[in-house]
């Protein structure tokens, strides 16, 4: 049996042996993990398997399987969810601030501590013997 993220179909259903049709994007939903947001997006065999990559945490493979699709899918809608997929993983601009504010208050305080109290002595006196 193949698995539903590997159908090649445009429609993502696939006939199984005994006759019954199995839809991907059905399967992908209905599992733990499924992202809310995506409940909305179109069909889409690709779609599905970025949606994944996501719920999984591959983001490697969003970040580059959606811009790719985005790029070369003739469908508008498809085109829309993928970038918003792609929008969903990057930073907020909010967290570089922050991240940048923080970096440069711990340079201030680490230089005024060593410039007005500094770290303990640690080199002993050396004792001469004579």
């Amino acid at each position: 049996m193949k698995s539903a993220l590997d159908s090649k179909a445009t429609d993502d259903r696939e006939t199984e042996a005994d006759g019954s049709v199995n839809d991907a994007w059905a399967l992908v939903e209905r599992s733990w993990g499924f992202p809310a947001f995506a409940r909305d997006f179109p069909r889409d065999a690709q779609l599905t398997k970025l949606v994944m990559a996501f719920a999984t945490g591959d983001y490697l493979a969003v970040r580059v399987g959606a811009d790719a699709l985005a790029e070369a899918t003739p469908r508008d809608d498809v085109k829309r969810a993928a970038l918003d997929l792609r929008a969903r993983i990057r930073p907020d601009p909010a967290s570089r601030i922050l991240f940048a504010l923080t970096a440069v208050l711990l340079a201030f305080l680490s230089l005024w501590w060593v410039t007005h109290s500094g770290p303990p002595n640690v080199h002993p006196a050396v004792n001469v013997a004579r």
